[in-house]
């Protein structure tokens, strides 16, 4: 009998070949993910180094490197935010770097507009490097304004390691003789303190510059920025409401205060990688999704294991999530005493 050839598979045939699909697929996965984060790593590392080239270009032009600048009241006072007063530039590192990194045409937008009455052209113009390829564009709406963020921080010391936490912010207080020294010790500080409601109005008090003269421990040694935490579980990190998340209020461009500045700690503010929910100060809003949120005022990373800084000398380290957190306090320090290398960490 003459037999017809077989066409096709048998349902145990495919079964196998389906399986043997799947496990190959499974296989893979995790290495095309893994590759993935290693590109997206590799692109937060160039952002760094992006930004600490700027910095070190803006030292080697001012002969001082970008501050933190003024008290972050000025941010909205009239006229302040149109054009820096008392030699001093009231907008954070973020803008102060800008023509270091071709964003004069983002600065010119601020020179000719201003900020009062609005000036949205500023306050959310592209600025690729500071954003984490893993975690992507966040943005802040307060309700009128929609400010992008930085995923990059300068240093301040920590306010729970500090005697008497000494940070103000607000244009109607006087300035703090001690907030310079026990604040603000890291390599990118505070310009200028102005008070409102002291004559002559207002009553401005200028902070020193710092150079690497200033830089005691070392510049090797010394942390300028480094990568922020905030914590993945808040999807797209869009704060509403007004201020729910005003910590991150207004932005890369905020003056002396955690849109462009953050803190070590040794307790609560430890740094975190943005899958872990662990606690620090809850501040409680009104009902939604950001309601019941910890306050992100320090450092962490999207990346797993480690989170990256730029140090005074504008090398990029990656350091390990566990580091020990006084190690990270000295780190951030530019004259402490204390020697701490972060290539033993």
């Amino acid at each position: 009998m003459h037999r017809i050839p077989r066409k096709g598979f048998t349902l145990v045939e495919l079964l196998v070949v389906i399986a043997i699909i799947g496990t190959l697929v499974g296989l893979l996965l995790p290495a095309v993910q893994s590759a993935r984060e290693s590109a997206r790593r590799m692109g937060c590392l160039n952002n760094m180094k992006q930004i600490g080239l700027a910095c070190l270009n803006y030292e080697s032009a001012q002969k001082s490197f970008p501050t933190a600048g003024g008290n972050l009241g000025t941010f909205w006072e009239t006229g302040e935010i149109n054009k820096p007063k008392y030699g001093r530039e009231n907008l954070s590192w973020a803008y102060q770097i800008l023509p270091h990194m071709d964003g004069q045409n983002i600065m010119n937008q601020r020179l000719s507009q201003g900020y009062q009455g609005g000036s949205p052209t500023l306050l959310a113009a592209p600025i690729p490097a500071h954003t984490c390829p893993t975690r992507g564009l966040r943005t802040a709406d307060n309700g009128a304004d929609v400010f992008h963020l930085t995923d990059y921080a300068g240093v301040i010391n920590s306010e729970e390691d500090t005697s008497g936490w000494v940070k103000v912010f607000e244009s109607w207080k006087p300035n703090d003789p001690n907030e310079e020294s026990k604040a603000w010790t890291g390599i990118i500080k505070k310009s200028y303190h102005h008070d409102w409601n002291t004559a002559p109005n207002p009553l401005v008090t200028k902070y020193a510059l710092c150079g690497f003269k200033d830089i005691a421990d070392g510049s090797t040694k010394t942390i300028m920025l480094a990568e922020k935490s905030a914590q993945g579980k808040f999807g797209n990190y869009q704060m509403t409401g007004g201020g729910e998340m005003w910590w991150e209020d207004p932005g890369r461009f905020a003056p002396s205060d955690w849109g462009s500045m953050r803190q070590f700690g040794t307790s609560n503010w430890k740094v975190r990688a943005d899958t872990d929910d662990r606690l620090g100060w809850m501040f409680v809003g009104s009902p939604g999704a950001n309601s019941a949120r910890s306050m992100e005022l320090g450092f962490g990373s999207a990346h797993p294991g480690a989170f990256s800084a730029v140090m005074g000398d504008g090398s990029v380290k990656s350091i390990p999530l566990t580091a020990t957190p006084s190690v990270l306090l000295s780190l951030g320090r530019r004259a402490d005493g204390v020697s701490a290398d972060p290539d033993s960490l």
